[in-house]
């Protein structure tokens, strides 16, 4: 099945890049065209769009296809990471419907939706916009001063990929997103992540607070445990020298340089710890 949804994905593709020619050469837009749109309709509600179109005329069998880009992106060197969604339906009774929703990292800034296809001899256009979008926003500590290995993500709660954030040298994260519900995971290597679930952002920022990290999660596992703690002692006294330090300096939590006797007290005293999850 799977391998049948990517046979047809690449064939609408291949399809699709066959019309940017023709779109490309025609004016875009409502034209003169024997079967050029008659009206259309593009309903935008939060991050689903919906298009309707209705034809002059229209042909046996024709079909129209429909391409999603960001704006300033050119249909004469279009490349497949530039379309964003693309689909082809029937048009049926000189009418056609198409819906969409873009990932969620790609739900923010403008983008042109395109409409051709075969027995179109105009292609139509329209532009939409996402906002900027809103912050998820919060602050942690931790024993050490380097954040440069720290991370902020929020994953849609429906599913999809994650929406990376920054963090600064002070430990403040911000995650641009567009609204939905989302889980979101804040931490650093060598510390229990904070997970918190189902923050739902709609028309404004969120802000999720200050906290302090546990040290003592060497493996990254989610949990402090015997593995972590046997792998302080095997490496104790090794630093930021030593041939291996890549693979074992997440069990420097204080960041001196060297495993010492104070990282093996912070996860000692963290001992039995596991990701902190907090609902929103």
């Amino acid at each position: 099945m799977k391998k049948k949804k990517m046979q047809m994905q690449k064939k609408i593709f291949t399809a699709a890049l066959a019309l940017t020619a023709v779109f490309a050469a025609c004016t875009v837009g409502h034209g003169a065209a024997v079967d050029d749109v008659n009206s259309s309709a593009v309903i935008q509600t939060d991050n689903s769009v919906a298009v309707s179109l209705a034809y002059l005329n229209p042909e046996t069998d024709q079909q129209a296809t429909l391409i999603v880009i960001p704006s300033g992106k050119s249909l004469t060197t279009l490349a497949s990471e530039d379309i964003k969604y693309i689909a082809q339906r029937d048009v049926e009774s000189g009418a056609c419907s198409l819906s969409f929703e873009l990932a969620a990292a790609d739900q923010t800034g403008t983008y042109i939706v395109y409409a051709g296809g075969s027995g179109i001899d105009a292609p139509w256009s329209t532009t939409i916009s996402y906002s900027s979008g809103y912050n998820i926003k919060g602050a942690f500590t931790m024993s050490k001063t380097d954040f440069s290995e720290a991370t902020a993500s929020a994953t849609p709660a429906s599913g999809g990929d994650a929406v990376n954030g920054t963090v600064d040298s002070d430990g403040q994260y911000i995650i641009v997103v567009s609204p939905a519900t989302y889980n979101v995971t804040v931490g650093n290597p060598g510390y229990l992540y904070r997970i918190y679930s189902n923050v739902t952002v709609t028309d404004a920022d969120v802000a999720l607070g200050t906290f302090a990290l546990l040290a003592g999660d060497v493996d990254v596992s989610g949990s402090i445990n015997l593995t972590d703690i046997a792998s302080l002692l095997e490496n104790f006294g090794k630093d930021s020298a030593s041939a291996d330090w890549e693979s074992i300096k997440t069990g420097d939590f204080d960041g001196s340089g060297t495993v010492n006797l104070a990282d093996v007290s912070a996860a000692l005293t963290a001992y039995g710890g596991s990701y902190t999850e907090t609902g929103e």
